[in-house]
């Protein structure tokens, strides 16, 4: 019949079929040996994170273990980007852009995280006003807001603009355009 035996560390030599109970840090690990008791099943809690599950690319997660112990080893990697531990953070930020979907591995688990993709944010026409009526039309200068990014973090550059400017708001009849204009960034001089 096997015994259970509560150690503060596996001893060097194991007693087979026995079980041993670890204690370690708040928790405890439980090892199963093999009939010869030359080795040990070892069965530990599966880790448990709080944080996002959602990240965009180049956001830095951050993720609080449960139940952490300073005694208890954190063993971590990934392939889509780099994760790092302070304490009980472990940090993870993608490298990668095209990613649709990242992870990182914490002691054998895979963490999988939806990367939300940067978008540029349409700017607003400051002039003229909305539903303005009797506006002239050659020569008026149009404004627009600078575009920004969904994400603070991301950084681009406004490479060019398209504008558009129609006698109906469906703009069904285009009367004027200027598309891919690297000079029209906020502003356009109707002609």
């Amino acid at each position: 019949m096997p015994k259970i035996h509560k150690v503060q560390r596996l001893p060097d030599v194991l007693v087979g079929n026995d079980i041993y109970l670890e204690k370690k840090g708040d928790g405890a690990v439980l090892h199963v040996t093999n009939l010869a008791g030359t080795a040990a099943l070892t069965i530990k809690d599966p880790i448990h994170l709080n944080g996002p599950t959602e990240l965009f690319h180049g956001e830095v997660g951050e993720y609080t273990i449960q139940s952490y112990s300073d005694q208890n080893d954190y063993v971590f990697n990934s392939l889509h980007g780099e994760v790092s531990r302070i304490d009980d953070k472990i940090y993870f930020v993608s490298t990668n852009p095209l990613y649709t979907t990242a992870s990182f591995i914490v002691n054998g688990r895979t963490f999988t995280i939806t990367m939300k993709p940067i978008l540029v944010v349409p700017p607003t026409i400051q002039s003229p006003t909305q539903n303005a009526s009797n506006v002239g039309v050659t020569g008026t200068i149009t404004y627009a807001s600078e575009s920004d990014l969904n994400f603070d973090g991301a950084s681009d550059v406004h490479v060019s603009s398209d504008w558009e400017l129609s006698t109906d708001p469906d703009f069904t009849t285009i009367v004027a355009s200027s598309y891919n204009s690297t000079t029209n960034l906020t502003s356009w001089l109707l002609p």
